[in-house]
């Protein structure tokens, strides 16, 4: 079962420093042509550890269920 949350990345303020890769446990986070870490929603546990460790904090941790919910009222 997934979790509840995910972690997300406000791309543009990002500056790839690694760290939340670095900290991540599963490895749901990669750095994306060395511009911004991007967390793998099917992976990610929504522990909130690379939110924690992000330097510039532009991790944040978001709801599957208002995910979920937007989604389909996109559709």
């Amino acid at each position: 079962m997934k979790s509840k949350k995910y972690a997300v990345t406000d791309q543009p303020r990002c500056v790839a420093c690694g760290e939340c890769a670095s900290v991540c446990r599963i490895g749901a986070i990669k750095i994306i042509d060395g511009c911004y870490a991007y967390a793998n929603p099917e992976t990610c546990v929504g522990c909130g550890l690379c939110s924690k460790s992000c330097p510039v904090g532009c991790i944040s941790l978001k709801s599957r269920e208002e995910a979920d919910r937007n989604e389909k009222e996109m559709v």
